[in-house]
């Protein structure tokens, strides 16, 4: 049996945490360490939005709609900037 045969079919094929702390997403993304940490710092920023957002929302009976719908569109945020982060950015946004 050759070397060929023995591979595994997937060996070639990355997978994200064999990338984290390379600066290098799935999609061969490289960033620079300034645009790395100002991704990171916008991703912190959309985290404490969120938590200020959940405490307005705990600390009234019934939020306002405006209020759910903001919390909404700060989770749609962080999921786009977390996928520009890991792997590029994709423009199939909704």
């Amino acid at each position: 049996m050759s070397a060929a045969e023995n591979a595994k079919p997937d060996a070639g094929r990355r997978r994200v945490p064999e990338l984290v702390g390379t600066g290098q997403g799935i999609n061969d993304v490289k960033h620079s360490p300034e645009n790395s940490a100002a991704l990171l710092l916008a991703l912190a920023s959309l985290d404490a939005a969120r938590e200020q957002l959940d405490r307005f929302a705990m600390a009234t009976d019934e939020p306002p709609w405006t209020v759910v719908n903001a919390a909404d569109n700060v989770d749609a945020a962080r999921a786009h900037l977390s996928e520009a982060i890991a792997g590029g950015f994709r423009h199939d946004l909704p």
